[in-house]
């Protein structure tokens, strides 16, 4: 039997290595705690008393700045609902965008977040507030951006302090961009690469996203968009700062005959269930397994047709 290295050894026109996905959180490091809340009602909005009055004012002056911004683009503010394929949505608008760049799309949905409450709790006769975190159901808006280097990315901002970020982009998107930049050919797929005139440049491109690229993307959008902290707050380091969340990396294989991607497969599975003999091997349906769940559970494999 040939080994997994073998059969890839010369059957493989295209190899290209590149990161996938990736889900970005962004936060401001001055208000995660209720100390910073505090200090950043009366330092910056200068209310001598900390009061949470402040926090619903901040969050109805966002939602006109979205409205206004919407207005102003010619955008319809879609309401997200439970189930919705938000990505879909945002690629059929995508279809009908007629820019190079630009906010394709404004979504918004009512989602779980950590926020702050506050609490009176006195001073003596010195009125005053403590605040502690909660969660809290509000408004989340959806940026999709076509932006000239990354392609189709999203924003999405909380609407309620401490205004939670998550930014997410693909980085096969990425790389595209930078092919049609330099007009080099090539065949895209819907997540990948299929062939490319010049391979070698391609992975030397995929290889050249970097977190300078990443902070300059986040960077101009959060210039463009509506933003719940000003720029004199951003200037004053309450400004959002990127942390990886999710990251995914992929590695793309052609074969230059189809049939050397089952031969792959086969290899793949006989040595995996090689390694392992297993004494019982059991199939599970319809149900949720947890930690709690009183069995012991077993891998099998199933072909159904071509497809393990």
């Amino acid at each position: 039997m040939l080994s997994v290295k073998e059969v890839l050894s010369g059957k493989v026109a295209l190899d290209i290595e590149c990161v996938d996905r990736v889900y970005l959180n962004a936060y401001v490091k001055y208000l995660q705690m209720p100390g910073g809340v505090v200090d950043f009602i009366r330092q910056q909005r200068g209310f001598p008393i900390p009061s949470p009055l402040m926090l619903a004012r901040m969050t109805t002056a966002f939602h006109k700045a979205v409205d206004r911004f919407a207005a102003n683009q010619g955008l319809e503010i879609v309401t997200f609902e439970r189930g919705d394929d938000k990505n879909a949505i945002a690629h059929a608008h995508l279809e009908r965008f007629p820019r190079q760049s630009g906010v394709v799309l404004i979504g918004k949905a009512q989602e779980k977040a950590s926020a702050f409450k506050g609490r009176r709790s006195d001073k003596g006769t010195k009125v005053w507030f403590v605040y502690s975190r909660v969660s809290v159901q509000v408004t989340h808006y959806y940026f999709y951006i076509l932006d000239e280097d990354f392609g189709l990315v999203f924003i999405k901002v909380c609407s309620y302090l401490p205004f939670e970020v998550k930014v997410c982009f693909n980085g096969h998107e990425w790389a595209k961009q930078q092919l049609r930049k330099q007009h080099l050919t090539f065949e895209p797929l819907e997540n990948g690469f299929a062939g490319c005139a010049e391979p070698a440049r391609l992975q030397a491109i995929c290889h050249q996203l970097n977190a300078e690229k990443i902070q300059a993307l986040f960077d101009r959008w959060v210039d463009q968009l509506p933003w719940p902290l000003s720029k004199s707050e951003r200037a004053a380091s309450y400004r959002h700062e990127l942390s990886v969340w999710q990251l995914e990396v992929s590695r793309t294989q052609v074969f230059v005959d189809p049939e050397q991607g089952r031969a792959l497969v086969e290899n793949l599975i006989r040595d995996n269930l090689d390694l392992g003999r297993p004494d019982r091997v059991s199939l599970i349906f319809d149900r949720q397994v947890t930690k709690r769940t009183p069995s012991e559970f077993y891998t099998q494999v199933v072909e159904y047709g071509v497809l393990p």
